[in-house]
């Protein structure tokens, strides 16, 4: 659910003619958002396996992606509605 209000959240940023850089806040959070890490144990606080950081760069880049189409939506709906 915390994921989409981001969305949401970015859409309307870029609706509302904020910065690029909200996207890369909001790539932050959602990435924040799915990852979790203060609900993480302190055994699972150790370094992190080459996989599950390749899984950490992935997601990242796939939340810039969506943060990007959302904050590009925004900006689309702002063009078109004058």
């Amino acid at each position: 659910m915390l994921i989409y209000a981001i969305l949401l959240v970015t859409g309307i940023a870029g609706y509302a003619g904020a910065p690029a850089l909200a996207a890369l806040a909001a790539a932050a959070g959602l990435t924040l958002a799915d990852w979790r890490p203060w609900r993480l144990s302190p055994q699972d606080r150790r370094p992190r396996s080459p996989k599950a950081i390749g899984y950490l760069v992935a997601g990242l880049v796939a939340h810039l992606v969506l943060a990007a189409i959302a904050f590009g939506a925004g900006r689309l709906v702002r063009q078109m509605l004058g």
